[in-house]
């Protein structure tokens, strides 16, 4: 996880992107949480020996500091996934740190705009992350939305110019939508790479073309990897050594063989035992008062949740 992403890799999400086939958006929030989990011993014991699903553990590594850690381990044990994610939402609600930071996000959002003197429009941002997305969508399908296809709906070829013309760049979007290396699902600020370089006689045709975000177009310039198409427009991708890095990597079937002998091996007791919740109904805020409690912020006591609904039929009982 340190090393990066290995060769050809930008990063460790970037590798497990490609070798298990996880979305970016979901790789980058298990490497987060990987990360998190080298300052929590409490939660990692509990996620190793399987008390603790990983969906559990995802929702404490976004509060938990080594203060409280063991209290919101202990209440993980005894609440179901769902439960423990409306836990952590409302801590944030009742930390006056979270609020305050809060806060200050959203006093320095800005938008700025103005326009040059040849006429080009010049945009600076800074926005919230449900914000940006919405900007960005928006863009992207603007960028896209236009003289792309054929009356028979088919994607539009045009010449071989060694300059790329607009249509055949909006084509070429249209057909790639993100870099096409191996594990790469880059949207943005990509490049129209030849395939065959214009240098050596390769057309400027969409049969030719490829997109790439700036690492990897930067590797095959300057760092000897080689580009090749199939017949049937499938990308290859050679190391400087020559070998090929498949686009899906090979994995072995998934057995239980060995299952046992393995948690034996390690010391793992794993039964109907292991799990102790029982579904029980749980209270909202009395969980996220013991929480407040035990990172030493007890003036929050009782003060926002005493109406607070669990979503679950009513607030009784315990949640710890």
């Amino acid at each position: 996880m340190r090393r990066g992403g290995g060769v050809g890799l930008r990063s460790c999400a970037h590798w497990l992107n490609w070798r298990l086939g996880t979305s970016l958006g979901a790789a980058r929030e298990q490497v987060r949480v990987g990360r998190a989990l080298e300052q929590l011993p409490c939660t990692r014991a509990a996620f190793s020996s399987g008390e603790l699903s990983y969906s559990k553990v995802r929702a404490i590594t976004r509060i938990a500091d080594p203060t409280f850690e063991e209290n919101l381990v202990d209440m993980a044990r005894y609440t179901t996934a769902s439960q423990l994610e409306r836990i952590v939402r409302e801590y944030r609600r009742a930390d006056p740190e979270e609020q305050e930071k809060a806060n200050r996000r959203h006093l320095n959002r800005y938008l700025r705009s103005y326009s040059e003197d040849d006429g080009m429009v010049m945009i600076k941002a800074r926005l919230s992350p449900e914000d940006g997305a919405i900007v960005l969508a928006a863009i992207e399908a603007a960028a896209v939305s236009k003289l792309l296809f054929r009356a028979d709906g088919s994607v539009e070829q045009i010449g071989s110019t060694r300059t790329i013309p607009r249509k055949m760049r909006r084509a070429l979007s249209a057909r790639d939508r993100h870099c096409r290396f191996p594990g790469c699902n880059a949207s943005r600020f990509l490049h129209a790479h030849h395939v065959v370089y214009w240098s050596l006689g390769g057309p400027t045709s969409l049969s030719n073309l490829v997109l790439m975000c700036s690492a990897h177009h930067r590797l095959v310039h300057e760092g000897g990897w080689r580009l090749s198409l199939r017949p049937d427009g499938a990308l290859r991708v050679f190391t400087p050594t020559g070998a090929e890095l498949p686009a899906v990597p090979r994995r072995a079937a998934a057995t239980g063989a060995g299952l046992a002998e393995r948690h034996e091996a390690e010391r793992l007791t794993i039964d109907d035992e292991t799990l102790t919740y029982s579904g029980e109904r749980f209270d909202m805020a009395f969980a996220i008062d013991c929480l407040l409690w035990s990172a030493g912020k007890a003036e929050c006591f009782w003060k926002d949740f005493t109406n607070v609904d669990d979503g679950d039929g009513g607030n009784e009982g315990s949640a710890a």
